[in-house]
């Protein structure tokens, strides 16, 4: 359920990944790059322009995310 942001991804401890709001476009693209890049039982939502993470994703891991979602995923026109 989304409650003060845009839009959110949930991976699992399983590597199950959910997508939720703006991102739901995408899904597909963000569910195989989290496939590949081995994250787990982690949050990441956009909340106010910013991807917030929860869970265990390291900082390198985060810049990584957020460079693929920028990048593939843009929500620049979305979010208006």
């Amino acid at each position: 359920m989304l409650f003060l942001s845009r839009a959110k991804i949930t991976v699992d401890k399983a590597g199950h990944v959910l997508v939720e709001g703006l991102w739901e476009r995408y899904a597909a693209r963000i569910e195989a790059f989290v496939t590949d890049t081995g994250l787990r039982d982690c949050t990441v939502r956009f909340r106010n322009g910013r991807c917030v993470f929860s869970g265990n994703a390291d900082e390198s891991t985060q810049q990584r995310v957020r460079n693929f979602l920028v990048n593939q995923c843009p929500l620049k026109n979305l979010d208006r």
